[in-house]
């Protein structure tokens, strides 16, 4: 829109003062030649985005046409304007081609050096260098934006290599507990190896089907829209529960009504998780309880089992307490981990309602 009026302004100027016969110079021509001269140096003006170097050869054309006739000597704005598009857009041979070409033609038009050649030379200067600047400025913001979203691409495929990690730690856990239970039963006690098997199936198959969702991610291409929404949320905490019980590993939930993102219900989700992972893997009791309160502002997430297992924090503990880390890190969250002053180990993570890191 500002380009078009622009256009007409530089047409009706033009034409004004080809028609004035009291301005300088003067022009005696027809009437219907000065108004093509003057759409010729406004139109180019109005299409310079679309057709840019296009624009600039007409405008030149146009503004040598203007001087030779005397119909005005203020072609050289058009050129300005025109030549500013050509190095913002442009490629840089045509920016400098265009550069040479409107400096020629201001000292054809304007002639040996006076006062409005030099106003000339300095505004075709002046616009070709905001140009320039207008083109670098674009290309650092695209840079940038390029930048942003390779951030934005790390970081959630750091989040699917935490989810893969629980996925396959969490899953291979109770498969291996329950393979165990199947190898020294298999004799004697058939309908718990066969319990023990069925458990196996149910757990690689649900297993396999969240592998396909990540991989399905990871495979999605730029044209594709993946699917990166949480896969887990609070209300399948019960089901985390039952298989760890099937593990041989009692769950009390203890789960408070809460109405979280979904971010942040997959963050509790994978915590838990892993926590009930290391219960089955290093705990003696059999035993742990789960309990989540939360409000407005943060949410609490505690894990407790009074069994006598190592602490996963010290060296050898695996990714597990790595990957629970980044989770709560990522909301701007606490976590803390060890040994219960009356015995067991405690997982506590804090977690702000709301807030992404």
């Amino acid at each position: 829109m500002l380009d078009l009026v622009v256009a007409a302004f530089i047409i009706v100027l033009s034409a004004t003062l080809a028609l004035n016969r009291n301005s300088l110079p003067a022009y005696t021509g027809p009437v219907w030649l000065a108004c093509v001269v003057a759409a010729g140096l406004g139109l180019p003006v109005a299409l310079r985005r679309r057709w840019p170097r296009g624009a600039l050869a007409t405008v030149i054309s146009f503004s040598v046409a203007a001087a030779l006739l005397d119909i005005t000597y203020l072609g050289m704005v058009p050129v300005g304007l025109v030549l500013y598009t050509v190095a913002a857009v442009a490629p840089y041979r045509w920016s400098w081609t265009g550069l040479i070409m409107a400096l020629a033609t201001a000292i054809g038009v304007y002639g040996y050096p006076r006062g409005p050649l030099v106003v000339a030379l300095l505004l075709i200067i002046m616009l070709w260098s905001l140009g320039l600047l207008s083109r670098y400025r674009q290309r650092d913001e695209a840079r940038l934006a390029e930048q942003r979203e390779q951030r934005v691409v790390l970081g959630e495929r750091l989040r699917i290599a935490r989810d893969l990690h629980d996925i396959v730690a969490h899953s291979m856990s109770l498969i291996a507990v329950k393979a165990g239970v199947a190898n020294h039963l298999a004799d004697t006690h058939p309908d718990e190896t066969r319990a023990a098997l069925a458990v196996i199936e149910t757990t690689s198959r649900e297993a396999l089907e969240d592998l396909r969702r990540m991989l399905g991610v990871l495979r999605a291409t730029d044209g594709a829209e993946a699917v990166l929404r949480p896969l887990h949320g609070l209300g399948e905490l019960s089901g985390l529960a039952r298989l760890a019980e099937t593990a041989g590993v009692t769950v009390e939930l203890d789960i408070a009504e809460l109405e979280l993102p979904e971010g942040v219900q997959q963050a509790v989700y994978r915590i838990v998780q892993e926590a009930l992972t290391n219960v089955v893997r290093h705990s003696g009791s059999g035993h742990c309880q789960v309990r989540l309160r939360g409000d407005d502002t943060e949410v609490v997430v505690e894990v407790t089992d009074p069994g006598g297992r190592r602490n996963p924090g010290e060296p050898g503990g695996g990714h597990g307490l790595i990957g629970m880390r980044e989770r709560v890190a990522a909301y701007g969250g606490t976590l803390s981990t060890g040994r219960l002053p009356g015995g067991g180990f405690g997982v506590c993570a804090r977690l702000p309602v709301g807030v992404a890191g």
